[in-house]
């Protein structure tokens, strides 16, 4: 038997199919403009801005008060931790990221730019819902406590909001 589908539902199968488990749409191309603003605008504008503020900075060695890139992960980005299955793109996107957050860590070293990821942890909103454990409020606040710690040491980790040092 033939099953014959419209335009409109051939769309909405594709647009459904290309959604992942947080309910973003994935983009599945993108101009070469959207590629070259991306770079431009994170690293032409950004990393210019940071080096200035690291060299102006007081002190000595690394951390948030003198120029940081902070990326916000998830628990489930930690490939060692994985031991539930599903939520494939989600994973893949946060182990993606922090693989970005270690190499940036690296490469941003000597220009005394601080480079961490932190999982805010599951929280009590639109994607985390109410059974999370953590309301925003405890969320943020962990995190900003977190912030104001962290020092060399943490350079180049990856953190859970309570300062739990997270495995890659």
């Amino acid at each position: 038997m033939r099953s014959e589908a419209s335009d409109a539902n051939k769309k909405t199968i594709f647009d459904v199919r290309n959604i992942s488990e947080s309910g973003v749409t994935c983009l599945t191309t993108a101009s070469d403009s959207f590629h070259k603003h991306t770079h431009e605008t994170e690293m032409s504008a950004l990393l210019p801005i940071l080096k200035i503020a690291a060299t102006q900075a007081e002190g000595s060695g690394l951390s948030v008060k003198r120029a940081a890139i902070i990326n916000i992960s998830s628990v489930l980005g930690s490939i060692e931790k994985n031991d539930k299955e599903g939520i494939y793109p989600y994973r893949a996107s946060k182990a993606a990221l922090n693989a970005i957050t270690k190499s940036l860590s690296t490469d941003l070293r000597s220009s005394n730019i601080f480079v961490s990821s932190i999982c805010p942890g599951w929280a009590q909103t639109d994607m985390g819902g109410k059974n999370a454990s953590l309301t925003p409020e405890q969320s943020i606040s962990n995190v900003l406590h977190l912030l104001n710690t962290m020092n060399d040491t943490h350079h180049g980790q990856f953190y859970q909001h309570d300062g739990y040092k997270m495995p890659w």
